[in-house]
């Protein structure tokens, strides 16, 4: 007999993946992290200097992130723009299926470090302050979206994580932009069990892609009974009417995807939406994923990453977005 799924781990052996993840961390509370702060200073996490800000960094080596300027490729967000904001000219003759890309800064020292200590290192309570990242960068035009999805996990890799880094960051961006936000079962995305996309080369990772996602099905209602449980309630008599009530005003009817329940997945259609994520390297998860969003009706999609990776010297247009 053999099992297809992945591999949840032996009992007794330690997971490579912290567990405290998955709890609480006093650090999220933004009072009770800066006293501690004051009271036990926490060396920077690149070179070990005091003081450091939100992000565990010091003044010296936050200077050193490398903000990406408004002049860079609305698409891509590696090449310059034929004008500041404009598209460059591989993404006009070839456009990716996403309408705008969002992207904070580039994949490199110290922001790379921050980020594998967000997603592996167990420090869940950075989702904060790299969401204060997106929104001081692109509140306004955030705004213009209706609906934030973040790219859909693996339940068995959040459960050895102990918690899903995408839906942490839409969350929290979310609660800044006063948007809804569409995560767990009310995403309209699922994912499907497959090796992580960052062992992978760039064909490879196009191909697991198309098959790590997919459209989530809608649950089926559970229909309620046309009968009473029991025969012999039939037989009751008929209790006496009640007396008549005075008519009260009608109460506004809600709006129909506010009646769905917790467990369907939210409408997308003619809605513009916001995928967010941690990380864009070739664009693959990105791609399939805006392409099953318009497939369901979306008016436009747009992509919001905190982290670009650089293009590499040499590198085909191809392989860039």
């Amino acid at each position: 007999m053999s099992f297809h799924g992945p591999p949840l781990g032996l009992p007794g052996r330690r997971s490579a993946y912290p567990e405290s993840a998955s709890r609480p961390s006093w650090r999220e509370h933004p009072l009770l992290a800066s006293a501690l702060d004051l009271l036990l200073p926490t060396p920077c996490r690149e070179c070990g200097a005091r003081p450091v800000g939100r992000l565990h960094l010091c003044p010296r080596c936050a200077a050193r992130i490398r903000f990406l300027p408004r002049s860079t490729c609305r698409v891509c967000a590696l090449r310059p723009g034929r004008v500041p904001g404009a598209a460059c000219a591989p993404c006009v003759l070839d456009p990716p299926p996403w309408r705008r890309l969002f992207a904070v800064a580039s994949y490199e020292p110290p922001l790379d470090g921050v980020i594998r200590a967000f997603k592996h290192g167990g420090d869940a309570w950075l989702a904060d302050c790299l969401a204060d990242l997106a929104f001081d960068a692109f509140a306004d035009e955030l705004r213009r979206c209706d609906l934030l999805l973040p790219v859909p996990m693996h339940w068995a890799r959040r459960w050895r994580r102990g918690f899903d880094q995408s839906a942490r960051l839409a969350e929290r961006l979310s609660r800044r932009l006063a948007l809804p936000c569409a995560s767990g079962l009310r995403s309209p995305l699922r994912r499907r069990w497959g090796p992580p996309l960052s062992r992978l080369r760039h064909a490879d990772r196009q191909r697991q892609a198309r098959r790590a996602l997919a459209i989530r099905q809608p649950a089926a209602t559970p229909a309620r009974r046309s009968r009473p449980r029991h025969s012999w309630l039939a037989s009751l008599p008929s209790l006496p009417a009640l007396p008549a009530v005075p008519a009260v005003p009608a109460v506004p009817a809600l709006p129909a995807r506010s009646l769905l329940p917790w467990w369907q997945p939210c409408e997308v259609e003619g809605r513009s939406l916001l995928l967010v994520d941690d990380v864009l390297t070739t664009g693959a998860t990105a791609r399939q994923a805006c392409r099953l969003l318009l497939r369901l009706g979306a008016s436009d999609v747009a992509v919001l990453v905190i982290a670009r990776t650089p293009a590499e010297p040499g590198a085909a247009p191809a392989q860039l977005s």
